[in-house]
């Protein structure tokens, strides 16, 4: 018989990050490092960057989309080398789904927009005290947790969490809200 307990402690930033970053574990991790420094992007690093966010091969709609996104490359790269320009994005990839959209303004301004996906966002319900959700199926609604709720969280813990790297903050969240999931089924 294995008896175990959970013990809850209130750390600092820095000592969530460090003790949840190291829970991360997803597939192709080498796909997104390789690629975020680069100053341009070339359609296969595009490709890279969304095996990674998919976590597996494309396949069906998810390539159609991807081949929407891609055949913009030329936006994509003006827009991460002469600034975000969130009307131009727009207007080229503003019918895209939404956590792909996020993930794409993610790759061209990595510290302004942080990845989202359902992980980070119990994370972020968690800490913050709020109901267990998931993620809206509504793109605007969706849209809206991202911009209105996460993602100025998200930005308070860059400014807290001094000397890590936006991969590694999202690191620690993704496997934090990993953990919850576990979690919350254990306790259903």
């Amino acid at each position: 018989m294995k008896l175990q307990t959970l013990k809850v402690n209130n750390v600092s930033p820095e000592e969530f990050i460090t003790f949840w970053s190291v829970q991360y574990d997803y597939p192709f991790d080498d796909l997104y490092r390789k690629n975020i420094e680069l100053d341009k992007f070339d359609p296969e690093t595009l490709r890279e960057f969304f095996l990674w966010k998919n976590g597996m091969r494309l396949s069906g709609n998810k390539e159609t989309a991807f081949n929407n996104i891609v055949q913009h490359i030329d936006v994509i790269n003006d827009l991460k080398q002469n600034g975000f320009t969130p009307d131009v994005f727009e207007q080229y990839f503003g019918n895209t789904a939404t956590i792909w959209k996020i993930f794409l303004m993610h790759i061209i301004c990595p510290s302004e927009y942080p990845i989202f996906d359902q992980h980070v966002y119990r994370a972020f319900r968690f800490i913050n005290s709020l109901p267990n959700e998931d993620l809206p199926e509504n793109k605007i609604e969706k849209s809206k947790k991202y911009f209105d709720e996460y993602r100025p969280f998200y930005q308070q813990i860059q400014k807290e969490a001094n000397g890590f790297s936006d991969k590694v903050i999202d690191e620690a969240l993704w496997g934090f809200g990993k953990f919850l999931s576990t979690y919350h089924k254990m306790l259903s």
